[in-house]
Parts: C-alpha cells; structure tokens; sequence
C-alpha cells in the first residue's frame, strides 16, 4: 500500500511541476506580445530598417501653368509583394520618353529590363508597367523605405521627375511632380 502512496506523491510532484512550466511559458509569451503591441521592439531583428536612398536630383517646383500642361504618371495600381514589387501607372497629359528610373539595381530591388523600358515613349493614356524583383525576401519584421525615381522628357524636351514614396506599413503615394534643372 506504502508504494502505490509513494507512487502517487510522485506523480503528484511531477504533474505540479509540468503545470508550473507552462504556467511561465505562457507567461513569458503573454509578456512578449504585451511589449510588441505598446511599441516596443522585442528583438534587433524587428529593429531593422531597409532604407534605399537612390541619387540626390536638383529639381525645381513648377509653376502652376507648367505643371498643369505637364504630362503626369498616375499611379494606378501597387503590388507588393514576397519576391517582387510592381507599378502601373497610366499617362496623362501627353506624350513621354522615360530617360531612367532610380534606383535601377541595389542590394535590395532590382528593375526588370530596365534596359528595355529606357528610351520607350508613352502617349496619353499608355500603360507603364514597372517591375521591380525583390533581392531579399519581404518579411513583416523588416522594416522598407524607398523613394524611387521616375524621370522623363516630355516631346518638347523638358525633363520631368515623378518620385514614389514607398514604405512597406503604409504602401506607396506619388510626391508631386517636379522638373529636373
């Protein structure tokens, strides 16, 4: 009878402690979601931030008459997506030759026959489809900024420069139009 007691105290004891453990593992997660949702980072892996600058253009603020007889991009529609990252923007306003887009090749992105969509010219109501292959998978922890650069001539010559502001939380807005000097 002693040994069936004995028996029992001991898996009394071992069943206590497993309860005791995953009491703390519950625990320790609740307090891991609690710190992520006050703000707070809870590894360096979260705190990373992709930031891509691409080159510095000296640009000039149009005048009113310019920039409403400017030939535009409108952003369309944005695709973010794990491997690639994609604009279709539609002209309007005239006809365009697309000159360059920045940054074309980094660590981070890479655009797709850019060689291909250099020296292309749209007219009003053309669909420019940029695809950018991303080089680094998209995950939800790392943080991505970019400006990207779309510069263009319009058929008088006059070079114009359509900037992207992108961010992987809030997605992608058009900056205003610009001329380039």
């Amino acid at each position: 009878m002693e040994n069936i007691s004995l028996d029992t105290n001991t898996l009394m004891i071992i069943g206590g402690a497993v309860v005791l453990l995953i009491l703390l593992l519950v625990f320790l997660r609740l307090r891991k979601i609690k710190k992520r949702k006050n703000g707070e980072q809870g590894s360096a892996k979260d705190q990373i931030v992709e930031k891509i600058e691409g080159k510095k253009y000296q640009t000039n603020e149009p005048t009113v008459e310019e920039s409403e007889g400017a030939p535009k991009l409108i952003l369309e529609k944005f695709d973010d997506g794990q491997l690639s990252l994609s604009f279709r923007f539609k002209v309007r306003g005239g006809k365009i030759k697309l000159d360059e887009i920045d940054p074309y090749d980094n660590p981070w992105i890479k655009v797709l026959n850019y060689n291909d969509l250099v020296g292309q010219t749209r007219s009003d109501g053309q669909i420019l489809h940029v695809y950018f292959d991303r080089k680094i998978r998209k995950r939800p922890s790392r943080k991505e900024k970019a400006v990207i650069s779309i510069v263009y001539r319009e058929h008088s010559g006059k070079q114009w420069i359509q900037q992207i502001k992108y961010n992987s939380n809030s997605g992608a807005k058009l900056a205003s139009l610009k001329t380039l000097n």
